[in-house]
C-alpha cells in the first residue's frame, strides 16, 4: 500500500513525540542520580562502590543498573558521572548494558505478563553476557589504556541546605547539557522506523518457528527507542501470540537496552573503532544467545497469526487516514499515563532551571559558594547532626527504588478500581463502536478513531488489574489469568475489525462475544458489579 507523504510526515512527529513522552519520567531519574553521585558521593566514594574493574566491578555495575528506574537515555547521565570518577570503562559499558533491561515496575510488570520463567531467565542471562562481554572488552583492549579521565579533585558541598542546593543545580544543569541532544536523537530513532514502517506491516512477523526473527527484531528494535514498560508490554504480547523467544529475548537485551542515541555516546569517548567493536560484539552475542534460549525455554502454548506487539515500530497511520491536528494530539495523548503526566512539566521546570544555572555559572562564582565550607564547624549543637554525603546518597538511592516501588503501587489499582474503570471503558467501548456501523457517515470514522482509542485503553486496564492484583496477592490463579487473556483476545479482535475490515463485524462481535468475555473476567477477580447488564 502507498503511504502519502503528509501520513509519513504525521507518523514520524507522533512515534518521535511518544518515544520523548515515555521517556521523560526514566530521563528525570537518571539526571537525579548522576547529580546525586556527583553531590553527595564523590568520585572517590563511586570509585569505591563500584571497584577497580575486572569481574567484580561488572557484577556490581550490572546489580547497581538493575535497582535503578532509568531507560536506555536515562542511562547516559549516569554513566557520564561514573566516567567521570573514574570508574573502569568495562564497568560502566556492563552498567549502561544492564541498567535499562530491568527495575522494580518493569521487573513485576513482566512477571504477571509474561512466563516468570522467561523473565527471570532473561535476568540471569543478562548478568552473563555482562560478564562475557566485560572479558572480551578487558581481552580485546588490554594495551590500550583506560579513557577514564583523570581523579576529579573537586571538593563536595557544605553539608545542609547547600547539597541540597547542588544536587538540585547539578541535576538541572544535565538536563540541558549533551545529554539532551543525546535524548533527542535516540528518540528520533523511532521517528525514523515509522517512516520506513508502514502501518500494520509488522503484525504476521517473527513467528516462533521464523529462524531469521531474531535478526528482523535486531534490525527493528535497535533503531527505536523503548522504555522499559513499554518494552516489557511487548514482550507480553509476544508470549500471548506464541512469537519467536529468540525474537523476544533480542528485544529485551538491545530493544530496551540500546539505541541510537546510546551509541553515538559510547563512540564519542570510546572512540569510532572501539564502540564498533562493542557494538558487534554485543549484537553478535545476544543474536547467538538467543536461538539457544529458543531451545532451551518452553514452547508457547499457542500461537496466532498475527500480533499487535510491534504496531509502535510503524507508522500509525494508514494512507487513508485523515490527518488533523486533534488525531496528532490524540495520539501522543495515548502515551501519557499517571508518571507522564508529572515527569513532562518537572523536566519543563529542569530545562528552564539548567539554562539559569549555567547563566549564573557564566557570570557569577557559583561553584565556589556552593563547595565553600562553613567558618563555624556543624556537628556541635544538639540536633545539628551531620550526615557524610555517601551515607545520604545510599539513603537517597534507596528512596528511589522505593518511590519506583510506590510508583507501581500507584499505577497499578487495586482490584475495585480497576473493575470500575474496565467497566467505564467498556460503556465508552460500546457507544464507540456501536456508531461506527455507518461507513458512509463523517462521524462514524470519527466514531470508529474513537472505538480503537477506547479498546486500546481497555486492554491496558485489563493488564493494570493482572499486575495490581499480583504485586498485592503475589500469584493470579489460573482463572483469572485465563479469562483476562480472553477478554483481551476479544478486544483485538474488535480493534482488528475496525481497522481492517467491517465495522458491522466489530459490532457483531462485541454484542455477542465481549459482554460474556468481560463478566466471566470480574467475577474471576471476586468483585460483581454494582448490578447486572
Amino acid at each position: 500500500m502507498m503511504t502519502s507523504f503528509m501520513t509519513v510526515v504525521a507518523g514520524v512527529a507522533v512515534r518521535t513525540g511518544q518515544a520523548l513522552i515515555e521517556a521523560t519520567p526514566t530521563l528525570l531519574c537518571g539526571f537525579l542520580v548522576a547529580g546525586i553521585l556527583r553531590r553527595m558521593v564523590g568520585a572517590a566514594g563511586v570509585r569505591r562502590a563500584f571497584g577497580t574493574g575486572g569481574w567484580r566491578g561488572v557484577v556490581r555495575g550490572w546489580a547497581f543498573g538493575m535497582l535503578l528506574p532509568v531507560c536506555s537515555l536515562g542511562v547516559i547521565p549516569v554513566a557520564r558521572e561514573l566516567r567521570r570518577c573514574g570508574v573502569a570503562d568495562g564497568t560502566v559499558l556492563a552498567f549502561v548494558l544492564a541498567a535499562p533491561l530491568l527495575n522494580p515496575i518493569s521487573f513485576l510488570y513482566g512477571l504477571t505478563l509474561s512466563e516468570p520463567i522467561v523473565i527471570l531467565t532473561f535476568a540471569a542471562t543478562s548478568l552473563i553476557l555482562a560478564l562475557i562481554l566485560g572479558q572480551f572488552w578487558t581481552y580485546a583492549f588490554s594495551n590500550v589504556p583506560d579513557t577514564a579521565p583523570a581523579e576529579s579533585a573537586e571538593q563536595l558541598p557544605a553539608p545542609g541546605i547547600k547539597r541540597l542546593v547542588a544536587v538540585a543545580e547539578t541535576t538541572a544543569r544535565e538536563a540541558t547539557g549533551p545529554v539532551l541532544k543525546l535524548a533527542l536523537l535516540g528518540v528520533a530513532g523511532s521517528g525514523l522506523m515509522a517512516a520506513a514502517l508502514p502501518f500494520g506491516m509488522l503484525q504476521t512477523s517473527m513467528k516462533y518457528d521464523d529462524l531469521t526473527a531474531p535478526l528482523q527484531m535486531t534490525a527493528v528494535a535497535l533503531p527505536a527507542f523503548n522504555s522499559p514498560l513499554n518494552g516489557m508490554m511487548k514482550l507480553g504480547l509476544m508470549f500471548d501470540h506464541g512469537n519467536s523467544v529468540a525474537a523476544a529475548f533480542v528485544l529485551f537485551i538491545m530493544g530496551l537496552g540500546i539505541n541510537i542515541g546510546l551509541v553515538v555516546w559510547i563512540a564519542s569517548f570510546q572512540g569510532l573503532r572501539r564502540a564498533a567493536v562493542w557494538f558487534v560484539a554485543v549484537v553478535t552475542v545476544c543474536v547467538i544467545t538467543s536461538y539457544v534460549l529458543q531451545i532451551g525455554l518452553p514452547t508457547p502454548a499457542r500461537a496466532e497469526d498475527h500480533t499487535h506487539a510491534f504496531d509502535d515500530y510503524s507508522n500509525p497511520f494508514t494512507s487513508a487516514t485523515d490527518i488533523s491536528w486533534p488525531i496528532l494530539i490524540d495520539k501522543l495523548k495515548q502515551k501519557a499515563e499517571v508518571l507522564e503526566w508529572v515527569a513532562m512539566p518537572l523536566w519543563v521546570v529542569a530545562i528552564v532551571s539548567g539554562m539559569v544555572a549555567r547563566w549564573l555559572h557564566r557570570h557569577y562564582p557559583v561553584e565556589r559558594w556552593l563547595t565553600q565550607q562553613p567558618a563555624t564547624p556543624s556537628g556541635v549543637g544538639k540536633y545539628d547532626i551531620v550526615i557524610p554525603g555517601p551515607v545520604l546518597a545510599g539513603i537517597a538511592l534507596l528512596g528511589l527504588v522505593a518511590f519506583s516501588v510506590l510508583g507501581a503501587y500507584i499505577y497499578y489499582p487495586d482490584t475495585e478500581p480497576a473493575l470500575n474503570q474496565l467497566h467505564a471503558l467498556r460503556a465508552d467501548v460500546a457507544a464507540a463502536v456501536a456508531g461506527a456501523q455507518n461507513p458512509h457517515s463523517k462521524e462514524a470514522a470519527r466514531k470508529r478513531t474513537e472505538a480503537i482509542r477506547e479498546l486500546e485503553q481497555m486492554d491496558l486496564a485489563v493488564r493494570k488489574l493482572m499486575v495490581g492484583v499480583y504485586i498485592r496477592r503475589f500469584r493470579l490463579s489460573a482463572e483469572q489469568k485465563t479469562t483476562a487473556d480472553t477478554l483481551r483476545e476479544k478486544l483485538e479482535a474488535i480493534r482488528d475489525e475496525l481497522l481492517t475490515g467491517d465495522p458491522a463485524v466489530a459490532y457483531e462481535i462485541m454484542r455477542r462475544e465481549l459482554g460474556p468475555a468481560y463478566i466471566a473476567c470480574r467475577n474471576a477477580y471476586k468483585l460483581p458489579e454494582p448490578h447486572e447488564d
